[in-house]
């Protein structure tokens, strides 16, 4: 399981990409989950054997039957000695409880839970079913396939959404047929998903999980998001409707042409490409992206309508004179009071003075103050200081 697996399983409970990022690097250095950003898809056998005998604690802990992990050698499909990081799966610490990981972040103990039983399930026996396939005697071409239980294994541990579902009720293939009219029509379109998009990344072999899910935490937070996100349930923004308006038809859209850089930078950090030549193949893609783009463009007032007019910042007029033996300017009003030119002497004078002014939702104040330097999103500046209330 990757760290995109992980977000995407977690984001039908509600939480968000950024947040399961953000609490399973905290959770890692502390040491209770593994290194998130590996690219592994299984563990090696050092890794296996420095687990196992943890294996025991930590079934306890995420309420595992210890009688369903009877398979405790390394399955060649999960453990191979490649690799670097390993798979994301627990930690060598074992928490004391679930409840306790609370303090790393809400999604800490589903985070836990979900990795460990995945990681767990590699030690339950194979889930083994009876397939039965069944035609019609006199038309071959119709058919019928069902699956039926015999041993659930490992899925008594852990049961992956993304695998096959089970005949549960069939009882068997019976001996007649009987004909009826079908009406075909087609599906809605499925709502995308997390989980779909990610596969989708996949497919590609674009990034890695933890690069995945760190890039759609990004995509789908803050004021400027391209998606909204609802319990793993995707929706565009009127950004992202006008970013899939002007990709229509370039490269860059592409999932190849992704991977194509990826793997161009790959190839530069071998050494198997020079910097100019990767340059080169970018250049490309850009030179033929931007006429597109820009004939693309012209669709989004169509689509979305004209762009809202920015609201006008209100310039405060503002005063100049000596203060402290340097000139300065200051703004000639505060909260809704306009210094007369007296109480502007008296400020670069140095001198404390009191007004009536009205607060942000238009009581009546008396405030008091005096000017002084003050900070601002890192910029200095003087302006009048107003006194806290004794």
């Amino acid at each position: 399981m990757d760290l995109a697996s992980l977000s995407a399983i977690l984001a039908k409970s509600g939480f968000q990409a950024k947040e399961v990022l953000s609490t399973y690097q905290k959770l890692y250095e502390a040491k209770i989950v593994s290194y998130p950003r590996t690219e592994d898809k299984t563990i090696t056998s050092e890794q296996f054997a420095d687990l196992l005998p943890k294996v025991d604690e930590i079934a306890n802990l995420v309420g595992v039957d210890l009688d369903l992990l009877t398979h405790r050698q390394p399955r060649s499909t999960h453990v191979k000695d490649q690799g670097a990081h390993g798979a994301n799966r627990p930690g060598p610490k074992v928490p004391a409880s679930l409840s306790g990981l609370e303090k790393f972040g809400r999604s800490a103990a589903m985070i836990y839970q979900v990795l460990a039983k995945n990681y767990l399930a590699m030690l339950a026996e194979n889930y083994r079913y009876q397939q039965i396939k069944a035609h019609l005697t006199e038309l071959p071409a119709f058919t019928t396939t069902i699956n039926t239980p015999i041993a659930l294994g490992w899925k008594q541990v852990y049961t992956d959404d993304d695998a096959e579902e089970e005949d549960k009720n069939a009882k068997g293939i019976g001996q007649i047929a009987n004909r009826f009219v079908f009406e075909g029509q087609n599906k809605k379109p499925a709502a995308p998903t997390w989980k779909w998009l990610k596969t989708f990344l996949e497919k590609y072999d674009i990034g890695t999980g933890a690069t995945r899910t760190s890039t759609y935490g990004d995509l789908t937070s803050g004021q400027k998001a391209y998606m909204i996100d609802k319990k793993g349930k995707i929706t565009l923004t009127d950004n992202g409707i006008a970013a899939a308006i002007l990709a229509q038809g370039t490269y860059i859209a592409n999932p190849k042409t992704t991977k194509r850089v990826f793997d161009i930078f790959d190839q530069v950090g071998r050494f198997e490409m020079t910097a100019d030549e990767a340059l080169n193949s970018l250049n490309i893609t850009v030179n033929h992206d931007l006429p597109v783009m820009a004939e693309n463009a012209k669709q989004l007032v169509t689509v979305l309508g004209q762009p809202k007019k920015p609201k006008k910042a209100v310039v405060k007029e503002k005063t100049a004179g000596e203060w402290r033996g340097e000139e300065i300017k200051f703004s000639k009003e505060f909260s809704g009071h306009t210094f007369t030119e007296a109480e502007v002497q008296q400020l670069l004078n140095g001198e404390t003075i009191s007004f009536l002014a009205k607060s942000k939702r238009g009581k009546a104040y008396t405030a008091t103050g005096k000017l002084a330097k003050k900070k601002y999103k890192g910029k200095t500046y003087v302006g009048f200081d107003l006194e806290p209330k004794k």
